[in-house]
């Protein structure tokens, strides 16, 4: 059974997300949506801890889980981060010394990214919503 935060933040992000409505999956006191991009990335959703965690390929954050924060604050942070990530105000930079993946972020497509790698043989990889 979800807890009360698990309930209500399921049905907001539902209310504000429909196309979700039947990727969802109860664990114990918690959901988890887990699917993938159009572009074949990794994409997900959880509740855990009074916070909402999405993520993207290599990338996650936190929405909620500090003192003061409300379950409608936070599926609002996680709603913009997937609008902005669907509709391509965000992208993904994804950093790597040679196979082993180094950091991530968020940024508008636009931005230069800079490489958390280092030293010799290091990569950035660009990951899109929608390729």
């Amino acid at each position: 059974m979800l807890s009360d935060y698990s309930s209500k933040a399921l049905a907001q992000l539902l209310a504000s997300l429909p196309d979700l409505q039947g990727l969802f999956t109860e664990r114990e006191d918690y959901f988890v949506i887990d699917t993938t991009s159009p572009a074949g990335w990794p994409f997900w959703v959880d509740s855990d801890d009074e916070q909402i965690t999405v993520g993207f390929a290599e990338y996650h954050c936190h929405c909620g889980g500090f003192a003061g924060s409300t379950v409608e604050a936070d599926v609002a942070e996680a709603v913009d981060f997937i609008q902005a990530l669907r509709t391509g105000q965000l992208v993904l930079a994804v950093s790597f010394r040679g196979e082993e993946y180094a950091g991530s972020y968020p940024l508008p497509p636009d931005e230069q990214p800079r490489n958390f790698a280092t030293g010799a043989n290091t990569s950035l990889k660009i990951r899109r919503w929608s390729e």
